[in-house]
């Protein structure tokens, strides 16, 4: 998260107990372009499996084939990083 945090790309890390499933919706629903799932294979892995919520396609790159694609989109769009705590699981609950 950090590496991804030090080329100005804001990261949610979803905590929180629930299924993978359920958060990769949330996610969506969040309109999250792209949602990255870190395990332990993974972490021990060169390369980061990548879901495009806006194409629908799960697709495997490296970080920094990642990093140039991410910043060669966004390099004429501004940049806010986050407000509130990174991991959901530290933010507010909304009831309504």
């Amino acid at each position: 998260c950090d590496k991804l945090s030090s080329h100005n790309i804001r990261v949610d890390i979803d905590d929180r107990n629930d299924s993978i499933g359920k958060r990769i919706r949330e996610a969506e629903k969040e309109w999250v372009r792209y949602i990255l799932v870190i395990g332990e294979k993974e972490a021990n892995s060169e390369n980061l499996s990548i879901r495009d919520r806006q194409t629908g396609n799960v697709k495997e790159v490296s970080f920094d084939d990642f990093i140039k694609e991410f910043q060669e989109q966004t390099k004429d769009k501004p940049f806010s990083g986050l407000n509130m705590p990174r991991n959901l699981s530290q933010r507010p609950q909304l009831m309504v």
